[in-house]
């Protein structure tokens, strides 16, 4: 009963601005902040991921963990990732993101029965940002404008993961407009 209480009262501390690291090979981990929970999906969390990589045993100066590129923003739950033991709270640092111009999509032309030739490019996408209150549906949008959005779905923490080790997730999501 310990253990688990533990493990609870560790999970309600989770606060914007929180770091985290997640072994992505034997030798090496990424960094990710928590910016945001987002009411469109889920209230899910909302996390910026670095992509440098470090070692094992490297702890980087968060002030430069900061400055460095972002990999990409996902939505996922945090609280199931640090109970399976995926991800480990590092610390605490303010966001610097403008989460107004944080730009998600999202699809539901995707999954694929088996013998089903999956969709691998759709119009049929949705769009939104942290602070809207709906999802807002566009269909004419200029590509470069496209790509600099980001997968709006619900990665469970093992398809971060899979994100973070730079792995396709899902493998049939649409990725063409």
């Amino acid at each position: 009963m310990k253990i688990a209480q533990l493990t609870l009262n560790n999970m309600k501390k989770i606060q914007i601005g929180d770091v985290f690291s997640t072994q992505i090979n034997d030798f090496e981990k990424k960094y990710f902040q928590y910016i945001s929970k987002d009411i469109n999906q889920l209230n899910s969390d909302v996390i910026k991921v670095f992509d440098n990589k470090y070692l094992i045993i490297e702890k980087p100066d968060y002030e430069n963990l900061l400055n460095c590129k972002i990999g990409f923003f996902a939505h996922t739950f945090l609280t199931i990732g640090i109970k399976n033991g995926l991800f480990k709270k590092e610390g605490n640092m303010p966001v610097i993101d403008r989460i107004d111009k944080i730009i998600f999509r999202s699809t539901s032309d995707y999954g694929t029965r088996i013998g089903e030739v999956p969709i691998l490019k759709t119009n049929n996408w949705k769009f939104w940002n942290l602070e809207d209150n709906e999802i807002n549906k566009f269909r004419m949008l200029k590509v470069d404008d496209f790509n600099s959005t980001y997968i709006g779905i619900v990665f469970n923490p093992s398809g971060i993961l899979e994100l973070l080790k730079g792995n396709k997730y899902p493998i049939n999501y649409p990725s063409k407009l």
